[in-house]
């Protein structure tokens, strides 16, 4: 049996909130770095500019604060709440990054304004300090038309998990909206070669995106398009929360997981951390439950997976037989509609899967 291979630890407190400066916002996009630490690039939620970076071990990877890093938005808006967030990246052979790209278009005083989320590449050539934009690749049928944001209704496409596939496409994972305001997890695809070659010079490969359209097809179109679920929803170890409305968030991490030589994917309920392992990027019929909020209150987000032996990759897009998931816990915040609570307190915590040789 594969889970019998799989050893998860217990649930640690890497950081309490006094300890912690700042507040959680994202998964991190991580780096490994040629003396063995990792570079933490992630976000504050009350900072302008939202952008934090660390530097540490695996034990203690906020050691060290460094300079925010900068983007260039390349035109697109940024006046604030708008932002651009890197939250994975894949690592080239040179040292180019090319990140996987949250973009928020928001409002801070109209509540009618549309709330426009997007995913697109972004490229940093000097090992992650200075970033650009090069464009949306992807978004929701509730982009433009949503103006819910005082029922409580955010369209957030999430993310960005990724995977390298053995096919040549990188995967892209997010939260999908249909029209009737419904948000799961779904897939879309992307050429890796051709789009790598195309953001090198800073264009952007938008149309060579497709989401995923069921049925080993890949048609749909990537703007406005909606894709199908992609993860069960009848699992009898994970404890669904519907009053927070969704079953599961996709502001998570992937990789490719050579132990196993399965895909992985690690994302949300309100309060579960979960593992899905999948053949194809589509079919995620295998998972573990990593954590459990305990007790059953607040929320658990921001899921970054970094790996620790030597089968990783630098940006964990590939991992062995030993790696962490570093998670967030908020538990003042419940995430129910007219009640989100204290969203400002966080535990950030780890688990550490290792598997049999």
């Amino acid at each position: 049996m594969l889970k019998d291979k799989i050893h998860v630890s217990e649930t640690e407190i890497v950081y309490t909130d006094d300890q912690l400066t700042y507040t959680v916002d994202g998964s991190c996009c991580t780096l490994r770095r040629p003396d063995g630490k990792f570079d933490f690039l992630t976000t504050d939620l009350g900072g302008q500019p939202y952008y934090r970076h660390f530097r540490g071990p695996a034990d203690d990877p906020f050691a060290e604060e460094l300079e925010p890093f900068e983007w260039d938005y390349n035109h697109f808006k940024e006046e604030w709440p708008c932002g651009l967030w890197v939250q994975s990246a894949y690592k080239c052979e040179d040292g180019v990054l090319i990140g996987f790209t949250h973009r928020e278009d928001l409002s801070k005083v109209d509540f009618d304004y549309p709330q426009n989320y997007h995913i697109g590449f972004s490229i940093s050539r000097d090992g992650g300090q200075h970033w650009k934009y090069i464009g949306d690749m992807m978004g929701t049928c509730r982009n433009f038309i949503s103006k819910n944001r005082a029922n409580g209704v955010w369209p957030n496409i999430c993310g960005v998990p990724y995977v390298v596939g053995k096919d040549g496409y990188f995967y892209i994972f997010y939260n999908e909206w249909n029209e009737a305001a419904e948000r799961y997890t779904s897939v879309a695809r992307i050429p890796v070669k051709e789009s790598i070659e195309m953001v090198r010079r800073e264009e952007n490969p938008a149309k060579l995106m497709k989401k995923y359209s069921g049925n080993g097809v890949w048609d749909t179109e990537p703007m406005h398009g909606t894709a199908p679920r992609i993860l069960p929803e009848d699992c009898d170890d994970i404890v669904y929360h519907d009053e927070v409305g969704f079953k599961y968030d996709c502001h998570g991490n992937a990789a490719y997981c050579s132990a196993i030589d399965k895909y992985i994917l690690v994302v949300q309920t309100a309060r579960q951390v979960i593992m899905f392992m999948s053949d194809d990027c589509v079919n995620w019929d295998d998972h573990m439950v990593l954590s459990t909020a305990n007790p059953d209150k607040g929320l658990y987000f921001y899921s970054t997976i970094v790996g620790i032996d030597d089968e990783a990759s630098d940006d964990s897009s590939t991992v062995g037989h030993d790696f962490y998931v570093y998670f967030t816990h908020k538990p003042g915040f419940l995430r129910l509609p007219g009640n989100f609570g204290d969203y400002e307190t966080d535990l950030f915590c780890r688990v550490r899967v290792t598997i049999d040789k």
